[in-house]
């Protein structure tokens, strides 16, 4: 809707935006019960996390919140929180996409879901390269 000064969105843009930022909840929140259940990445999340679960799903809400919706609601540095892990490896990208994928494709429309899985491949590459440089 138009008054003459800005643009606010209708009635059905907000309906629809808050519609996107649960599915990104749901992703979000089903994806990261699956990587602490996990046998190769729930140990090394648990070491990072602890017992900040909470803080870390907000975080990580915002975070796809951000990239996907340009809400600049994150503020962070993934590359940094990566480069702290030394455990991590290639197989731990292999098993953290996989399981990401696996939970798109269960809570996304086709659409929301292809962006979703692009965005993720696009950070597994970059933070898989960004690991290794730092190790030389």
């Amino acid at each position: 809707m138009d008054n003459g000064f800005i643009q606010t969105p209708s009635r059905d843009q907000q309906d629809e935006s808050r519609a996107k930022e649960e599915t990104v909840k749901q992703v979000v929140h089903r994806f990261y019960c699956k990587v602490r259940q996990d046998k190769l990445l729930g140990p090394v999340f648990e070491r990072f996390i602890g017992d900040k679960w909470d803080s870390h799903l907000a975080r990580m809400c915002d975070f796809w919140s951000a990239i996907l919706f340009h809400t600049a609601r994150y503020k962070g540095n993934p590359m940094m929180a990566h480069l702290q892990v030394e455990e991590i490896s290639p197989r731990h990208f292999d098993r953290w996409i996989e399981l990401f994928v696996e939970t798109v494709g269960e809570e996304c429309e086709a659409a929301l879901g292809a962006r979703f899985v692009e965005l993720a491949m696009r950070m597994r590459e970059n933070l898989q390269r960004a690991v290794a440089q730092a190790r030389g």
